[in-house]
């Protein structure tokens, strides 16, 4: 069993969007980047970051993907809860889960390296601790995050629709617009009338305010009326031409040093890790919105060895998509990285 540190970089290729649920600004919805605070010579600094679980959880899932790919070619049954180990580290249920003895863990995870590196939060003998850290990756200097925005067009407005509409469609389409524009009138109508009643309220006045209480009640009335007229014309009561609350993300070109621990690990293990690895290198990315272009990176490790207190180069990784356009690998590995991928794919041919 031995122990291996993985430390270097992770570039945005692309911007880098993530969000945890609780991060959103009450505002206007926008999803917003956590930051952390960390020391730095001039003083504590706050920054955006992408955290270790998004990071761990890509490699994991590629490592999962391998790994089940391998089980099928072996005719090996997997059912949804053995998907679920591997994938998520299992879900745990709300009675309590059996006491496993000592021996019979020992025996589990020989028999199951791939649990045994990525841990578990539930599974056959319950709490698996990881063999992996995965760290978060951190830019050297402060980064503000760049905003994203959107906003779905209206379909109405694509000239298509009089080619492939007849004029009873297009009639109804006309109809449905119409409402959605008194409705959209209408509501700003209301909320100024809203604003001029709080004004008189806060002025002593709310004696004057009853021209406009039903003024702000016709109004209400025609929404409902509009929205409604809208709804059963053209199935939906919101405007088509949506404003998107747009999200945060890490600009593209930023640095961030990033490290990982392997911590007492078999040669079999390192195998697994190398070979999730390399299904990583065929589409490089982390975090969310994906279809606009988001979260691809290039990631460079150097690779060490740890004995004792002592730390010994052994190789390197890199994942980088740029070479895809010299018709060349992401994936570019130097010393026992190498041979550990090489020592899966061996692993594979043997096994047929």
């Amino acid at each position: 069993m031995e122990t291996y540190l993985f430390t270097g970089t992770i570039t945005t290729r692309q911007p880098l969007a993530y969000s945890p649920p609780d991060h959103q600004d009450r505002r206007d919805r926008r999803s917003k980047l956590p930051k952390m605070t960390i020391p730095t010579a001039s003083g504590p600094m706050s920054t955006v970051f992408v955290s270790g679980s998004t990071i761990r959880g890509k490699l994991r899932h590629a490592c999962a993907d391998v790994y089940l790919e391998r089980e099928a070619a072996r005719k090996q049954p997997v059912d949804y809860e053995r998907y679920l180990e591997l994938k998520v580290g299992g879900v745990k249920g709300s009675s309590d889960e059996e006491r496993v003895g000592l021996r019979k863990r020992v025996e589990f995870l020989e028999a199951e390296p791939f649990m045994d590196l990525f841990g578990a939060g539930s599974s056959r003998i319950g709490w698996i601790h990881s063999r992996l850290d995965v760290g978060a990756a951190i830019p050297p200097e402060q980064i503000e995050p760049i905003v994203l925005k959107g906003v779905r067009r209206d379909a109405t407005m694509d000239p298509v629709l009089l080619e492939v509409l007849d004029a009873d469609e297009i009639d109804k389409v006309l109809k449905g617009l119409e409402a959605n524009r008194t409705r959209s009138r209408k509501e700003a109508e209301a909320k100024n009338i809203k604003r001029q009643i709080a004004q008189k309220k806060k002025a002593g006045r709310a004696e004057d305010t009853a021209e406009l209480e039903r003024s702000l009640e016709e109004a209400k009335q025609a929404v409902r009326k509009a929205r409604g007229e809208q709804s059963e014309i053209i199935g939906s009561d919101v405007s088509l031409l949506l404003p998107l609350p747009g999200y945060e993300a890490i600009p593209s070109g930023t640095v961030l040093n990033h490290r990982m621990f392997l911590k007492n690990v078999s040669q079999r293990q390192l195998a697994i890790f190398m070979a999730g690895l390399a299904r990583f290198a065929e589409d490089p990315r982390f975090g969310a919105h994906r279809a606009h272009g988001c979260g691809q990176v290039c990631v460079e490790y150097q690779v060490k060895r740890i004995q004792g207190a002592s730390a010994h180069p052994v190789g390197a990784v890199t994942i980088d998509p740029d070479r895809w356009d010299e018709d060349e690998s992401s994936l570019s590995l130097s010393g026992r990285p190498e041979a550990w991928l090489k020592v899966w794919n061996d692993s594979a041919e043997t096994s047929q």
